[in-house]
C-alpha cells in the first residue's frame, strides 16, 4: 500500500520564502481590512450624500471593479521590474494609503 500523505519541507518557509509568503499574507489582510472598513462605513456615508441602494450598489461595485485593471498592471509590471520590487511598492501603497483612511473624519 503506497502512503499518500503529503509532507512539507522545513525549508519551504525559511529564509526569503518565508518574508514573501508573509508579505502576501499581510498585504492580503490589509485589503480585506479595507474591504470591511467599506462596508461598515457603507450606510454612514450612504445617509451623508442621500444615495439610494441602486447608487450604494454601484459605487460598492466600482470599487471592487477597481481591482482588477490595477492587478493586471501589477502584474505586467512585475514582470518587468521583478516581482519583489512590486511587492515592495505595493506593500509601501497600500501601507500608505489604509493609513491615510485612519486620518478621515467626516
Amino acid at each position: 500500500m503506497v502512503s499518500t500523505e503529503m509532507t512539507i519541507s522545513p525549508r519551504f518557509f525559511s529564509g526569503k520564502r518565508k518574508f514573501v509568503f508573509m508579505a502576501v499574507v499581510l498585504t492580503n489582510f490589509v485589503v480585506w481590512l479595507d474591504t470591511a472598513k467599506f462596508g461598515v462605513l457603507n450606510p454612514f456615508w450612504a445617509k451623508e450624500l442621500n444615495l439610494s441602494p441602486s447608487q450604494i450598489s454601484s459605487v460598492a461595485a466600482s470599487y471592487l471593479l477597481g481591482y482588477f485593471p490595477l492587478l493586471l498592471v501589477a502584474g505586467v509590471l512585475a514582470d518587468r521590474l521583478g516581482a519583489r520590487r512590486i511587492l515592495l511598492i505595493c506593500l509601501a501603497g497600500v501601507t500608505v494609503l489604509s493609513a491615510s483612511m485612519a486620518a478621515v473624519h467626516s
